[in-house]
């Protein structure tokens, strides 16, 4: 298990994305004040509760930890702010949250069992606030690269079939190699997420 770990690990870290994100200058300014962060940083946080389900006076707990959300379906965790008119409140709330920390980006491989010999990568973004359409607190968005890999030792000495960005609703794929995906050093394909919401694209 350690080995497979430890490819898998290496397999991240070789195609890992270059996220670009509009610069933000100045405070509640123009840019994207939103950055993926460490979702540790929500945990025992005094100004986040757990809610649920889905009644907005049902409170569950304030600092709610991981382990408290273990199992649940239909809570939702609950940061301050009014989701429906944030102004800068979420901006400079997740500013304050994330003081200290690096933007972070989590990597997952998947298989299946109806498809051996498929090989699936995906990289997990979540930011503060979705500040499009469809207003919300919480936003997690996916960049996938798919191998023709049995295992992630095998997909180390080979290159990404294609690869798929989440854009909520929907997504976009290419080939790799496809003139519409940019990648930097050969293996690290680049995502421009779109400001507020974070929806990714080449």
């Amino acid at each position: 298990a350690s080995a497979d770990l430890a490819d898998e690990t290496a397999l991240a870290e070789r195609f890992a994305p270059v996220v670009r994100i509009v610069e933000q200058t100045e405070e509640c300014g123009p840019g994207e004040p939103y950055q993926p962060i460490d979702v540790d940083v929500l945990f025992d946080e005094p100004t986040v509760a757990l809610r649920g389900p889905w009644n907005p006076v049902d409170l569950v707990k304030i600092a709610p930890t991981a382990r408290d959300l273990a199992g649940l379906y239909e809570y939702h965790l609950d940061f301050p702010g009014n989701a429906l008119d944030p102004g800068c409140s979420y901006e400079r709330w997740g500013r304050r949250i994330t003081e200290g920390t690096v933007p972070t980006v989590y990597a997952h491989v998947a298989t299946e069992s109806a498809r051996p010999g498929k090989l699936a990568l995906q990289y997990w973004l979540y930011y503060v606030y979705n500040d499009w359409n469809n207003l919300h607190e919480g936003d997690w968005e996916m960049i996938q690269l798919d191998f023709d890999a049995a295992s992630a030792a095998q997909a180390l000495h080979d290159t990404p079939v294609e690869v798929g960005y989440s854009q909520h609703t929907g997504g976009e794929r290419a080939a790799w190699g496809d003139d519409k995906l940019e990648i930097v050093g050969g293996t690290h394909p680049v995502v421009y997420p779109a400001s507020g919401s974070h929806a990714g694209f080449f």
